[in-house]
């Protein structure tokens, strides 16, 4: 019995001692994953939408932000008398620059030989807008470049303008870029016709839809409105011509319009459109005239 005793109280001893002993800390600490390394990420591509038509210039490639189009006059400087004679045929007193006139576009005073723009290709069709890059001015539909506007062009802007029929207009070398240097003069002697010969039809052009030979002042006018937008189609009445999108008349093609495509089609800024009495449909008495030098 005494044995049996002593075994039981060395095993309760046991337990004592094992239950009030100290943990012991790990010695090595556990190993921890790092988090992965930042991968690059992939170029990302710019949304395209190849369907989208690029839009085309015409003879110039243009800046399709519109500026303010009054040709300022602050930075006019007057020209000679040598520069009038030169570019109006005068003498020393050949002319002088316009005043008091009334702009095209908002109606308000202009003086300086100064103008408006916007004013002009409003006149031509409602719808037109305006731009210029630097070197020529543009009447614009729907942001694309329509019509180049000309030396006619200014002159009629300046007729317009100072509601006088023999302005004319005239770049002067000031400094500025050639589109801003456009002013409105009255000459003092009227410039001598070169020549009297009577309009003649144009040849030897190239048509703006297919590229062949046009002749007895004939166009293409498909050419001239998908020059505008590459998606524009082209229909006709009987009466007029019109620039079509997905089908629906949006542009009517009127003077303005024929004087591009004729100064186009046969590479002659003198080029001008006229209808003739040889058809019984109108939109097809258009054809292409210039005055022989």
């Amino acid at each position: 019995m005494t044995v049996y005793r002593m075994i039981g109280l060395l095993f309760l001893l046991f337990i004592i001692v094992g239950c009030g002993s100290t943990a012991q800390e790990p010695t090595v600490a556990p190993s921890l994953t790092p988090f992965p390394s930042p991968q690059p990420q992939a170029t990302r591509t710019p949304f395209t939408n190849s369907n989208l038509p690029t839009p085309t210039q015409l003879v110039i490639g243009g800046n399709q932000i519109a500026p303010t189009a009054i040709i300022p006059a602050t930075v006019f400087v007057p020209p000679t008398a040598t520069t009038l004679q030169t570019n109006i045929g005068g003498t020393s007193n050949s002319g002088f620059i316009l005043t008091n006139g009334t702009g095209l576009t908002n109606g308000a005073p202009v003086t300086n030989g100064e103008f408006q723009v916007e004013g002009y290709c409003n006149r031509l069709n409602s719808s037109y807008g305006v731009s210029e890059d630097g070197t020529n001015w543009f009447c614009t539909f729907n942001g694309q470049n329509a019509i180049q506007l000309r030396q006619a062009d200014f002159n009629e802007i300046c007729q317009l303008t100072y509601n006088n029929p023999q302005a004319i207009a005239l770049q002067i070398n000031n400094g500025q870029r050639p589109a801003y240097q456009w002013r409105c003069y009255q000459p003092a002697i009227l410039p001598t016709p070169t020549s009297s010969a009577p309009p003649q039809l144009l040849n030897n052009g190239r048509g703006m839809s297919t590229g062949t030979i046009m002749n007895n002042g004939e166009v293409e006018v498909e050419g001239y409105c998908s020059s505008i937008n590459p998606t524009y189609g082209v229909a006709e009445d009987g009466n007029f011509w019109y620039c079509t999108s997905n089908g629906t008349r949006i542009l009517t093609l009127g003077v303005a319009e024929f004087d591009d495509i004729c100064i186009r089609t046969y590479n002659n800024p003198a080029a001008y459109a006229e209808q003739i009495q040889n058809n019984d449909r109108p939109a097809y008495r258009w054809r292409c005239f210039a005055i022989p030098a």
